[in-house]
């Protein structure tokens, strides 16, 4: 397996990794996800590239992972200036889970946040994502915050 930037090529396998993890949230919480996901097209995939750092897993069956990250700056009167690395998307194929690939792109993403100099990299994971948790948390993340609900009868 090699972890590599991701390339305007490999925008069909980018598509094909968010429809594997939209059906995932679909799933899940079908209150909040539309059934079909909504997938960049190849104009917005390339300014994507442009503005943030994407990286692939590959191994001989093609791509079977990617992670995307960019830099987020919080401002605001009440919090201080400050940059962080901020993990858009890390997903592997199903069948390809359990075999080291997420790992390697998180340390690619690890590895460019340090490059950028910034003190923290941050994510949203949802609650329902235990397997995503557990993963995060063995990587060394923890949790800052929760985002509660309640149904509204």
């Amino acid at each position: 397996m090699t972890i590599r930037r991701m390339r305007p090529g490999d925008y069909a396998a980018y598509c094909g990794l968010l429809r594997e993890l939209h059906e995932m949230h679909y799933a899940a919480r079908p209150d909040i996800y539309q059934p079909r996901p909504a997938l960049p097209d190849e104009k917005e995939f390339g300014a994507m590239l442009e503005s943030s750092d994407c990286f692939v897993s590959e191994d001989e069956s093609g791509v079977t992972g990617m992670g995307v990250m960019r830099l987020r700056t919080y401002e605001s009167p009440s919090v201080k200036r400050h940059t962080v690395a901020w993990i858009d998307d890390l997903c592997v194929r199903k069948d390809r889970r359990g075999q080291g690939a997420g790992r390697s792109l998180y340390e690619a993403l690890l590895a460019r946040a340090r490059e950028e100099k910034v003190e923290r990299i941050e994510l949203n994971v949802f609650g329902f994502n235990e397997p995503a948790r557990a993963f995060y948390e063995h990587m060394g993340l923890t949790e800052r915050s929760r985002v509660m609900e309640a149904w509204v009868k």
